[in-house]
């Protein structure tokens, strides 16, 4: 599912038509859900990591296939024919491996496609475009990790922490400048993360929420209590 406003909202449903093939529909609404459009059978292969919306009409789908490797579509025109996206899924300098994309991210004009490959060493790094996906570039950092949490206040600002060694990295200029601003062992297994602005942010693991103030610098555990939770 992805919303770009309160009114508009796209969802992808996956029915099994038969001996375990697939087939997608693609629910569109813009008046929050009094009425849908449906496009039925989008010709999309794999298991859908992600999608995302950056107007009414320009879309991207994320894919995991059974080959070990990742199919990014684009749709130009609401979602109605999607096209392959070719070469932005392989970094130069990494070798072979399972290769998974997650969902775009999209920031006043700037476009996030994170990628992790799964080998012996496995490895994290960011697709970027500025132009709805036309062009890409390659993040200049790598990170040495199979496990993170990611999110953009804006085209600005970013963050993407490490969940094997709770290394926080906070993103500039546009994804060109990382830095480390902080380690913290608590913070390891952590998969949700959201910024609201450039210093308040939160994240949680499976047990554990947390808080920061100061851009990453620092986190603080939040006491936290769900009423009835073994009803759940």
């Amino acid at each position: 599912m992805h919303a770009t406003n309160t009114d508009s909202i796209w969802i992808i449903l996956t029915e099994n038509s038969k001996r375990n093939k697939f087939e997608y529909n693609l629910y569109y609404t813009k008046n929050r859900g009094n009425n849908w459009k449906i496009t039925r059978g989008i010709k999309i292969t794999g298991g859908i990591t992600g999608l995302t919306f950056i107007n009414s009409l320009t879309g991207f789908i994320t894919t995991q296939n059974s080959n070990n490797n990742s199919i990014i579509y684009k749709t130009i025109d609401g979602g109605e024919v999607w096209k392959t996206i070719e070469n932005i899924t392989r970094h130069p300098n990494i070798g072979i491996g399972v290769v998974v994309s997650y969902k775009p991210i999209y920031k006043n004009h700037l476009l996030v496609i994170p990628i992790k490959i799964l080998n012996n060493n496995n490895v994290f790094y960011m697709n970027f475009s500025f132009d709805k996906g036309k062009t890409w570039s390659i993040s200049n950092r790598i990170l040495n990790t199979g496990h993170v949490a990611i999110s953009f206040f804006n085209s600005q600002f970013g963050w993407v922490i490490d969940g094997e060694t709770g290394k926080t990295y906070r993103i500039k200029k546009k994804g060109l400048e990382w830095e480390m601003v902080s380690i913290n062992p608590f913070l390891k297994n952590v998969f949700c993360l959201h910024f609201f602005d450039p210093q308040n942010g939160w994240l949680c693991n499976k047990k554990e929420i947390f808080n920061t103030v100061d851009g990453g610098i620092t986190w603080k555990r939040v006491p936290y209590k769900i009423n009835n939770f073994d009803k759940i």
